[in-house]
């Protein structure tokens, strides 16, 4: 990665691209795009071996994941192939030719496509690194998250939208590469591991909660075993017989207030669950409307007016009363930062942190270490690794000296002493 750096300082000391390509000397473009490409390379590579050692994932020893090292430079290179399509037509639109100045629109929609590509192969990429179940419950001491869904849904990164304003809305996500299951699990895991039934035949594990395989004959089984052990059990909505029967088996076996239902996509989409549920259960109970700023309350009809929500959340109280909590969107600074990346952050974090709220349920202060590692790689400059991790004083710091050049090599001591420790010693670390 230091050597990635080096070469590209070096790269950008020494020509422009752009210049290159109006020169028209091809032996320097090609040496250029050589050297430029095996920077890449070095960085993504020397990045993955960083996240294969948090991981303790060995590389000598493991085919598997090395398969996945190479899935992931693979998808890297693929990008690059869309960034060069970009800079030609950077390079169009600064000719006389109107030809070539209009090939900047198919150059453009190319490099959407090739970054959509991207972005499934690099996810691919890291399935061969997650956890099953076995390790997940071996490394969290506490009771489990049960997830049951429609095998269907596996491989949703977006949720199916209605309207055509709601399917073009849903076209600037192209580069959406956290799935809602991947969301869930990010923030159920605060309660403990969350695990899941895996799809039978699957080549690799979807991401999100870790899985477990069974057999046809033996699923009903464990799942039930895993509902009576589980601190919590959730439920992605959906039409499918064997859903609905886990539906009724897990109110059947546990409290009410130990089991969630998650229903995901426009008003309606469900209409054959929502029915089936409001005949067994109950209608549930909406929440009262809060009153927002005015200005909020213009501009979410005119840019959602199929309706500003991703779905619900239904509870049950102590009672076995059902209630809903909406999934809405949100207009935040990070929810906008991240929205082409994370579409359904925003909604399901704000949801969800109602929901366990009423429901009483302890949660964990967790943060990933491989996010604060790279954090204080790249952003130690700021201190973002100590804002990460709860030490805002020490962050603080850091931010009013980022103008000097000491809290880069802070920042990268930091990064060594965070990713030395375990998991447990890291957590202990929170301030959070």
């Amino acid at each position: 990665m230091a050597a990635s750096m080096l070469a590209f300082g070096l790269l950008g000391r020494a020509a422009d691209p752009l210049q290159i390509l109006r020169s028209g000397d091809r032996s320097m473009a090609a040496w250029f795009a050589l050297l430029f490409l095996l920077a890449v390379n070095l960085f993504t590579l020397g990045l993955v071996l960083l996240l294969a050692g948090l991981r303790q994932l060995s590389l000598r020893t493991s085919a598997h994941a090395r398969r996945g090292v190479l899935a992931r430079v693979g998808a890297v290179n693929l990008m690059l192939l869309g960034v060069a399509s970009l800079t030609l037509g950077a390079w169009a639109q600064d000719s006389d030719n109107p030809f070539l100045q209009w090939s900047f629109v198919p150059l453009l929609v190319l490099f959407v496509l090739v970054a959509r590509v991207s972005v499934l192969r690099f996810r691919a990429g890291w399935k061969y690194d997650v956890r099953t179940v076995e390790e997940a419950v071996a490394a969290d001491p506490r009771r489990p998250v049960l997830y049951l869904r429609s095998f269907g849904v596996d491989d949703q990164v977006q949720v199916p939208t209605r309207g055509g304003w709601a399917r073009l809305m849903a076209l600037s996500n192209y580069a959406a590469s956290v799935s809602p299951e991947q969301e869930l699990t990010f923030m159920l895991e605060r309660i403990g591991p969350v695990v899941a039934i895996g799809r039978p035949g699957e080549r690799l594990p979807e991401l999100g909660a870790a899985r477990l395989y069974v057999g046809d004959d033996d699923w009903r089984r464990v799942v039930g075993e895993f509902m009576d052990n589980a601190a919590l059990v959730v439920i992605r909505a959906g039409e499918t017989a064997n859903l609905w029967w886990e539906t009724e088996e897990a109110l059947r076996r546990c409290s009410p207030a130990r089991v969630m239902i998650v229903a995901l996509g426009p008003k309606g989409t469900l209409a054959t669950f929502e029915r089936r549920f409001a005949e067994a259960f109950g209608k549930p109970a909406a929440p009262p409307p809060v009153p927002g700023p005015r200005m909020l309350a213009t501009i979410l009809p005119l840019l959602f007016p199929y309706g500003n929500r991703d779905g619900t959340i239904i509870y049950f109280d102590r009672d076995s009363r059902p209630h809903e909590e909406p999934l809405a969107y949100r207009l935040t600074w990070s929810g906008v930062a991240l929205s082409s990346f994370r579409p359904y952050r925003d909604s399901l974090q704000a949801a969800l942190r109602t929901v366990f709220a009423k429901l009483g349920l302890r949660r964990a202060a967790k943060r990933s270490q491989t996010v604060a590692v790279l954090l204080a790689l790249f952003g130690g400059i700021f201190g973002l690794h100590h804002f990460y991790t709860g030490h805002t004083r020490r962050g603080f710091w850091y931010l009013a000296f980022f103008w000097l050049a000491f809290p880069v090599v802070l920042g990268w001591i930091d990064a060594v002493r965070l990713a030395l420790l375990d998991d447990t010693q890291f957590q202990a670390r929170l301030t959070i």
